[in-house]
């Protein structure tokens, strides 16, 4: 805590990420923040007030107290181990928290694997920590497996879990994050080994896929771009400058518009029923053709009654379109 004691203050917040509930009952943690609070050291509430948070620790101060804390903890041996399982077993709270404690200095081991992922280093140690409560879970201590060596492969997995979620934009599966990790490991060290970047054959090789898929997770790795994203000077952005291919010209939007507006003209020759029946069986209101039998239920007549409707709708708008000019292409 000597960090704390220079500063005069810590953050409730990260006292209650890392030595709350999961760790230590209510009660013990509110005990330690008496404890801290009689040493002289401030704790704020950092819902409370925002214009405190020029007082807070920074961020590398906290992740250095995290680290002085745990440092006296020690991994525990298999038979301790052991003893703890069938306690917790039988709903042993402190038991949960002795073993959760003493492999806190693991999860920080695993952590530092996984920085400079997108996500900072204690929200992969807390990630961590939550896949360590977890293993203690799933532990099956009559196994006979040591917990440090079982709960490594939960604490990899709520980490990379955590990276997959909350590093991108565009969320991706964890196996395809696993592969693209696969990936950067591999083009480092061929890097390394060439002193020139790979190419795609040599990757394929050393990944035991085919050169194509070697492209594929390339393009994974790409970061999205945003549309609003300026370009050169502030008013262009990139939305300004990618086509959008289902946008008609203006000529077309002329054209369609004088088409709408001819067929309104040729269709108001016609009665209530009879335009009823022409827009929904072409699809003129909302672009979706109906059958006889679905105009007939609107309609509540039958189906036949519907096509005649429609042969004597059509032959009139034969007659009146020779009057304004359609074609019979038209």
């Amino acid at each position: 805590m000597s960090l704390a004691q220079e500063k005069g203050v810590i953050s409730h917040r990260y006292v209650k990420d890392f030595f709350p509930e999961t760790l230590v009952d209510v009660k013990a943690f509110k005990r330690v923040l008496r404890k801290i609070k009689q040493s002289g050291i401030e704790v704020i509430n950092e819902n409370a007030s925002e214009s405190g948070s020029d007082l807070r620790l920074d961020f590398d101060d906290m992740v250095k107290l995290y680290l002085k804390d745990i440092a006296p903890l020690s991994l525990l041996k298999q038979d301790q181990e052991q003893k703890l399982a069938i306690l917790i077993e039988d709903g042993d709270r402190d038991a949960r928290s002795k073993l959760i404690q003493a492999n806190l200095r693991l999860v920080v081991s695993i952590a530092k694997k996984y920085t400079n992922r997108g996500i900072l280093f204690l929200d992969l140690i807390q990630e961590g920590n939550i896949g360590l409560i977890k293993s203690i879970e799933k532990f099956e201590y009559k196994l006979g497996f040591k917990f440090s060596t079982y709960a490594t492969w939960w604490i990899k997995q709520a980490i990379t879990r955590a990276i997959a979620d909350q590093s991108r934009l565009i969320r991706m599966p964890v196996h395809i994050v696993e592969l693209i990790n696969k990936f950067k490991k591999i083009s480092r060290r061929l890097f390394s080994k060439l002193g020139r970047e790979p190419k795609a054959e040599e990757l394929a090789v050393e990944m035991e896929c085919d050169p194509h898929k070697i492209l594929e997770i390339k393009e994974l790795m790409l970061d999205p771009l945003s549309l609003d994203m300026s370009v050169g000077d502030e008013e262009s952005t990139m939305g300004t400058f990618i086509e959008d291919k289902e946008s008609k010209s203006p000529e077309e939007q002329v054209f369609v518009q004088m088409l709408r507006s001819q067929i309104a003209r040729v269709l108001n020759e016609l009665n209530e029923k009879e335009q009823v029946v022409i827009k929904k069986r072409f699809g003129l209101d909302d672009g979706i053709p109906r059958t006889l039998e679905e105009i007939g239920h609107y309609l509540q007549m039958t189906r036949e009654r519907v096509r005649q409707i429609e042969e004597r709708a059509i032959l009139k708008l034969r007659k009146f379109s020779k009057q304004y000019g359609f074609t019979e292409a038209e």
